[in-house]
Order: structure tokens, then C-alpha cells, then sequence
């Protein structure tokens, strides 16, 4: 989803500039956000199902699990303003 974002940015902050690629229609574009937007809540729904059977996780992998779902959880909130932003467009 990341590689999703920067490359949907990426695309709009040079649009306008000579490229030798066509940009993705804005459709496809949004429908690639929200899919992946899709499979990462539905993978950290999982994952934290998942964590919620496990009793006593390790100090240092409760740590990185905080971490992981902290990221994934600003992903997924970025990936949506980003397709919210694009269907105004």
C-alpha cells in the first residue's frame, strides 16, 4: 500500500511534465487505493484476531506489534484521504 501511495503522488506531483508513461486513469487509480485499502484492514483484522490468542507476548514483540498495526493504521488512513482527494478531482 505504501508503494501504492508514493507512486499515486508521485504521478500527480509530475503530471503535467513531459512523461514517457501514460498516468492511470483517476478510476483505476481509486479502485487500486480502496482494493489495497481493502486487503491490508481485512490482513490486520486478521493479525490482530490472531495476536488476541496469544497470552504473554514478549516486551520486545508486543513493541513491534504496536509498531506494525501503528503503521498499518496510518497506511490504510492516508491511502483513503489520498482516494477521497483523487474523486473530488
Amino acid at each position: 500500500l505504501r508503494e501504492i501511495i508514493s507512486k499515486v503522488k508521485d504521478s500527480h506531483a509530475t503530471q503535467g511534465k513531459a512523461s514517457d508513461s501514460p498516468a492511470p486513469s483517476i478510476e483505476s487509480t481509486i479502485f487500486e487505493l480502496q482494493a489495497s485499502t481493502k486487503l491490508l484492514s481485512e490482513v490486520l483484522n486478521d493479525f490482530t484476531a490472531a495476536l488476541d490468542t496469544i497470552d504473554n507476548l514478549p516486551e520486545e514483540q508486543e513493541a513491534q506489534t504496536e509498531q506494525y498495526i501503528d503503521t498499518s493504521v496510518d497506511l490504510i488512513d492516508e491511502a483513503q484521504r489520498l482516494a477521497m482527494e483523487l474523486e473530488k478531482a
